[in-house]
């Protein structure tokens, strides 16, 4: 099984949960790590010691078709932020591919993914993301049927569903004032 992470190499992505959650799960599960950022000689340093390197590529920076191309490689894509995300993008972006999210629960990944349909939610450490990855593996067959799911639940996110309502919001709050 392959996941992906997508985002800037910085302590609060959390890509240093991911790199620990490997050691606690079978060998075949694999990651590419997408982005670059201020960590990424300390987190390639982190694989060789954690012993995971060779189940690990950094690939840096991707344009948008290569970062598709990417993400479709993979069976879901995993969100480990250590910092609640007010918005997920990278979650929506993964599930605009039709690929399923593996995020911590909390911030925005609760009001995006529904678990056991478009995703899996755990609690933020390092072991329950490796549960978490056990999960997807335990439910491999089911997940045709979540990649449907993801693209579907996109409905919510496209402008034309998105703006009224955020319009709607802005135009309640200038009403109170």
């Amino acid at each position: 099984m392959h996941l992906v992470f997508l985002g800037r190499l910085s302590h609060e992505k959390g890509v240093h949960h991911l790199l620990e959650a490997l050691t606690l799960v079978p060998q075949s599960v694999t990651a590419t790590i997408i982005g670059d950022g201020p960590l990424e000689k300390k987190l390639k340093d982190y694989a060789q010691r954690l012993g995971v390197a060779a189940r690990v590529a950094f690939v840096g920076r991707k344009s948008d078709l290569e970062l598709s191309r990417e993400i479709l490689k993979g069976h879901a894509v995993v969100v480990p932020s250590s910092v609640p995300e007010v918005f997920g993008l990278v979650m929506v972006e993964a599930m605009s591919l039709g690929r399923p999210v593996l995020a911590f629960n909390h911030g925005a990944a609760s009001e995006i993914i529904t678990p056991a349909k478009t995703g899996w939610l755990v609690e933020p450490t390092s072991e329950d993301l490796a549960h978490g990855i056990k999960e997807i593996l335990h439910q491999k067959a089911k997940l045709p049927t979540m990649n449907r799911a993801a693209l579907s639940e996109l409905k919510h996110y496209q402008y034309r569903n998105y703006m009224p309502k955020l319009l709607a919001l802005y135009e309640s709050l200038a009403k109170q004032k």
